[in-house]
């Protein structure tokens, strides 16, 4: 199926209107380029080799990779997560922090007589996750070179790291710390690039591209650019009375002139361009539907307003329904 048409079926709009202008309305990124991301994430994941993509080269080299070592259940040390705990010998609390893209980890040492902090600067790739876990780690290699034999309890807020429903709170100071260690100029500890950052910077990539795009798509769709000038994933208008509002592709009679379907004006006979918004916004006609909606308003905020977007939606669909009644032939 072209995939104008899947962007018709889902949009519900005029088969007349721009494939790129209902991109943006929907929040739909081009399919092509979904289809050069995902090549590029593939080769990326598979050999970690640098790739190319949109013209811009995406390092993958040092792509952090799982490693796995086999093991028999038997030989697996027990860790338990707690939620009442007693007092033990030593007590230790670890944070992750990224600021201003740079990244830290540090922990905490409490027992009668010793309180330490220890910090650590990652690569600025790094992602909070990855902090986190240096963090835990650290703590425990500190652990068992100073206390082995000692009973002792880790104290963490980074619950994607214990996968473990635990809420424990984070002394202000032990987060302090970590914020300075990502203040630190040189890197204690080197980590691989997380898959997180590099799909991150892919799709920012994609973004990007697609903006270029859209900028440049020359009169395709000039009319949506006016409203949306930036493209978004998160901008979504599925309903088509809503697109009709902007892509100025719906039942008026400019549409029906420019695409030489009929000859028509409307009645009122007050604005010679006779399209969506004429309806929308200034219409006497219609000026009985028409109760919070007003001429000075913009677009945007009448389909970001609920109630002024329903009263819209009325407006269109009583202008389907009455199209005789409102539309002169010429």
């Amino acid at each position: 199926m072209p995939r104008n048409l899947v962007l018709l079926a889902v949009t519900g709009a005029f088969r007349t209107a721009s494939t790129v202008a209902l991109q943006i309305a929907g929040g739909i990124e081009p399919i092509d380029l979904v289809c050069d991301l995902e090549t590029a994430w593939f080769n990326i994941k598979k050999s970690h080799t640098d790739t190319l993509l949109f013209g811009t080269r995406v390092k993958a080299s040092k792509l952090e990779t799982a490693q796995i070592a086999l093991s028999h259940r038997s030989s697996w040390t027990p860790v338990q997560w707690d939620k009442n705990i007693d007092n033990k010998d030593v007590l230790i609390y670890t944070d992750g922090s990224k600021i201003d893209g740079h990244v830290g980890a540090a922990f905490c040492v409490l027992n009668e007589s010793i309180r330490q902090e220890h910090q650590y600067r990652l690569s600025d790739h790094c992602s909070v996750f990855q902090a986190e876990a240096v963090a835990i780690q650290e703590a425990i290699k500190w652990k068992m070179n100073h206390f082995p034999l000692s009973k002792c309890h880790i104290h963490t807020d980074s619950l994607s790291v214990l996968m473990a429903p635990q809420n424990h709170q984070i002394s202000h100071d032990l987060i302090q710390v970590a914020k300075e260690a990502a203040d630190k100029d040189s890197v204690d500890t080197a980590l691989g690039v997380p898959q997180s950052t590099v799909k991150r910077q892919l799709k920012d990539l994609l973004i990007s591209e697609w903006q270029q795009r859209w900028d440049r798509s020359g009169e395709n769709g000039r009319f949506t650019h006016n409203i949306y000038p930036k493209v978004s994933r998160s901008r979504c208008l599925f309903n088509s009375y809503d697109i009709q509002a902007v892509s100025n592709h719906g039942l008026c009679p400019q549409y029906l002139r420019q695409f030489n379907l009929r000859s028509c004006s409307c009645r009122c006979g007050e604005d010679e361009r006779d399209d969506i918004h004429h309806y929308i916004f200034r219409c006497p006609l219609l000026g009985h539907l028409r109760r919070r909606i007003q001429p000075g308003d913009h677009i945007l905020r009448v389909l970001s307003h609920p109630f002024l977007r329903e009263e819209m939606r009325t407006i269109l669909r009583t202008v389907y329904l009455n199209e005789s009644n409102i539309f002169q032939e010429l």
